[in-house]
């Protein structure tokens, strides 16, 4: 039954994945939705005129960008945000100035529907947004601009009436930044003239072409914005601002993709000054650093530089217009777990469970999301998907314990009981479509280390650990009893498994675990002589008795059988031996305390030795940078495409090993804890996809409000009006999903809060009940049948 199951939801998946290449590579898709944009600079660019025939765009591709990249809303760029307005506003101009878009009309809603789109909703974002108490300076500049354009252009912007006071407050806030601009010579900031095509021509004193002679960069633009440059060309016609934005297309491959790149310390200053403003670019810019080679330094700095920001706008309580909520979310996830140390399949479920939007680029005011409107078809793919690798895990794993029992490894009596720990760790690693017979191979062999390298630490004699090394090396366990006779047997019938696919590897795979055995029998042997080895000497063990090698190798000769060749004729290859050494680093610096325990030498316990004047956190400090060394060496070989005798999956396949060893020590001992991982354990292999469509859609976002402690609510009960609603209030820390944590509100301070949020103050506060807060169109709906 399962068995069937499990056929019908893999043919399901293939359908599926079928239609989904079939939308995605038609002749009639949208190739660009899956790059990063700039609506509002792709729409600057368009308006520029061609210098021979002035009634024509002289970038017709990014016209045509904008007339294939409207949304089903009617809107341009964001989600949601200010940036939406600013975008829908900009394209809009750059339709009604080329006169185009009838096609695109006929097809879609009439063109003044997608000004009604703007009216309904510019009061909604800019509320939501509490533009009436702080405007973001790039707003406050570029939305008046936007205004006034349209009008002058014939683009008639109907404004909400609820939206005046705002309005006001946000040209006001334009004048109060432009004087201040003049009165402090732009000293606080950066150049006012950053935002040039924004700027009323009554404030700029000196001409275009003084500017450009002032602000120009040597690549031709104007602090490399594309908008800036744009409509300075427009205005002067100046070649190098042509070069500058024909080039930046070429390398763009006219899709828009437009971020800016921070190089002097002028502009590192105001950024950490400013921090709050930069967030979203740091963001990208640390995730765009995690993989730093030896010959990038400038990238290590970026790093450095990004993850201080990232981490001063995480420790802020500052709460402001531009709503970083939902983006620190994802700043904290980025900064506390390290890309190395993250499960894809997790990573996968986050993912699918966030709608399926992640935050990618940057852009001058705002910032973009990566695939922002996934297919509902993609959705659907995706959760199958994931449903289905998930109960192949569980199955895999079912079969694991069945194995680990029938050879009598479950009941040894002694060391860590591992086998779930293991599974988890390879399984749920790698995106990679690995065969079944590889995750359980590299699962128990695995398992089988972990057995005998506590036998060896902390259960057998001397004489025991020499005769079982013997055994091994002689392979054969005739003479053998008790637990050294269970592991030997165990571990002969499983490279006998192993050899079942190439009976050509059972001697080398012997040969390996017998390197590995005698290297774990050295380390007893120094533990019960109180022999302390140099640095040196125990890395040359202790690159082979951490036992990757073991793995990695007896999975890399299923995968390739050709590798096997290649090995037997020169050895391990260079990514193994920098696997090996990482490995055995990471692992030093969180599983010091439990060697001291058993009287085991550690690479920590070592450096404090040669080092008198050095304590445990100097130790570490000295480790993770010959880590760091090391892993640089070992991603530039995974990710070189030089042809030698690793492919591809084999590389991959020892970063995903590198991964898991992250995962396990990044933080703290995981591995050895009986605790840390049965979270995320849980989510991975037997907790389901959250069930979103079960939930209300009558969703209000308050992750603006002064009570972060309180995320989001969502009614679960009761009509859209009436004494009958209840309304749960998600916990700090918690997922937004079904069959979570929540918990009803009654807070005098926030039900306050939200009252003076939509606008509704009642004369009683007390007699002011939570089914009050309502979607704000709903209300003035029934507020417009009662006229």
């Amino acid at each position: 039954m399962q068995l069937n199951c499990t056929l019908n939801m893999e043919s399901d998946i293939n359908f599926m994945a079928h239609e989904v290449k079939t939308q995605v590579f038609s002749s009639s898709s949208n190739l660009y939705a899956f790059l990063p944009i700039s609506a509002y600079d792709t729409a600057w660019v368009a308006m520029v005129p061609d210098p021979q025939q002035c009634e024509q765009a002289m970038f017709p591709q990014c016209l045509d960008w904008i007339l294939r990249n409207q949304k089903n809303g009617g809107y341009w760029g964001e989600h949601d945000g200010l940036g939406r307005i600013t975008d829908t506003l900009a394209c809009l101009l750059a339709l009604k100035k080329w006169h185009v878009g009838s096609r695109h009309i006929e097809k879609g809603k009439p063109y003044i529907s997608r000004l009604e789109f703007l009216h309904a909703n510019m009061e909604r974002m800019l509320m939501s947004n509490n533009v009436s108490n702080v405007v973001p300076r790039w707003f406050a500049l570029i939305f008046p601009c936007m205004l006034d354009l349209a009008q002058n252009n014939g683009l008639e912007v109907l404004l909400p009436i609820g939206c005046k006071k705002i309005i006001k407050t946000i040209f006001d806030e334009r004048q109060r930044i432009l004087k201040k601009d003049k009165n402090n010579n732009g000293c606080q900031y950066l150049p006012i003239e950053l935002y040039l095509e924004a700027l009323p021509t009554s404030y700029i004193e000196a001409n275009y072409n003084q500017i450009l002679t002032k602000y120009r960069n040597e690549d031709g633009s104007l602090f490399q914005s594309p908008s800036a440059t744009a409509f300075a060309f427009i205005a002067t016609g100046d070649i190098s601002c042509m070069a500058y934005l024909e080039n930046m297309l070429k390398r763009c491959g006219d899709k828009g993709r437009f971020c800016w790149f921070l190089e002097d310390n002028e502009m590192l200053s105001y950024i950490e000054e400013n921090y709050t403003d930069f967030l979203r670019v740091m963001y990208d810019v640390y995730k765009a650093s995690h993989i730093c080679l030896s010959h990038e330094p400038e990238l290590e700095k970026a790093k450095a530089f990004s993850k201080k920001i990232l981490q001063k706008g995480i420790l802020s309580n500052k709460n402001d217009a531009t709503d970083l909520t939902e983006l620190q979310k994802e700043i904290e996830h980025e900064v506390s777990v390290p890309w190395l140390a993250r499960m894809d399949h997790l990573e996968h479920k986050r993912y699918i469970e966030n709608g399926g939007i992640y935050h990618f680029q940057i852009k001058k005011g705002s910032f973009c999301r990566f695939q922002e409107e996934v297919t509902s078809l993609q959705i659907q793919l995706a959760r199958k998907s994931f449903t289905l690798r998930q109960s192949i895990y569980r199955s895999e794993l079912e079969e694991i314990k069945r194995w680990s029992k029938d050879q009598c490894l479950s009941e040894i009596g002694f060391g860590r009981e591992t086998t779930t720990t293991c599974y988890f760790g390879i399984a749920t690693v790698s995106p990679l479509p690995l065969f079944d017979d590889v995750r359980k191979v590299i699962a128990k062999c695995a398992i089988m280390i972990t057995i005998i390298d506590d036998f060896f630490d902390e259960k057998a004699s001397l004489e025991e650990l020499h005769k079982l090394t013997n055994a091994v090396m002689r392979w054969n366990g005739d003479s053998l009893s008790g637990t050294s006779s269970i592991i030997f047997n165990a571990l002969d019938k499983l490279v006998d498994e192993i050899a079942h696919h190439n009976l050509y590897v059972k001697g080398v795979l012997q040969d390996i675990w017998y390197e590995t055995l005698d290297s774990w029998l050295r380390e007893a042997m120094w533990s019960k002589s109180k022999y302390v080895p140099s640095i040196q000497e125990y890395l040359e063990v202790g690159m082979v008795s951490i036992a990757v090698k073991t793995m990695i190798l007896s999975a890399s000769f299923l995968m390739s059988p050709n590798y096997l060749l290649y090995f037997t004729k020169y050895g391990h290859s260079a990514i193994t031996t920098m696997l090996m050494i990482s490995c055995r680093l990471l692992n030093d610096t969180r599983s010091y305390q439990r060697e001291i325990e058993n009287g085991k030498v550690n690479l920590v316990l070592l450096y404090t030795r040669e080092n008198p004047m050095a304590d445990v956190e100097h130790a570490i400090t000295h480790i993770r940078s010959l880590l760091d060394k090391h892993q640089r060496i070992f991603l530039e070989l995974v990710k070189s495409n030089d042809g030698n005798e690793m492919g591809k999956e084999l590389k991959e396949l020892h970063l995903s090993c590198l991964k898991t060893f992250h995962m396990f020590y990044h933080s703290e001992n995981a591995f050895d804890s009986k605790t840390a991982l049965l979270q995320k354990i849980n989510m991975a292999i037997y907790e389901p996809l959250a069930d979103i469509s079960s939930m209300s859609s009558h969703e209000l976002d308050i992750n603006r409000t002064k009570f972060q402690d309180y995320g989001r609510f969502v009614k679960v009960e009761g009509p859209h009006h009436g004494v009958n609603e209840k309304w749960l209030v998600k916990s700090k820390g918690t997922r937004f999903q079904a069959k979570r944590v929540f918990k009803l509100t009654s807070d005098h301070k926030f039900s306050s809060h939200i009252r003076g949020m939509i606008g509704n103050r009642p004369k009683n506060e007390d007699s002011f009940p939570l089914h009050s807060i309502l979607i704000r169109n709903n209300r003035r709906k029934q507020e417009n049948s009662k006229k």
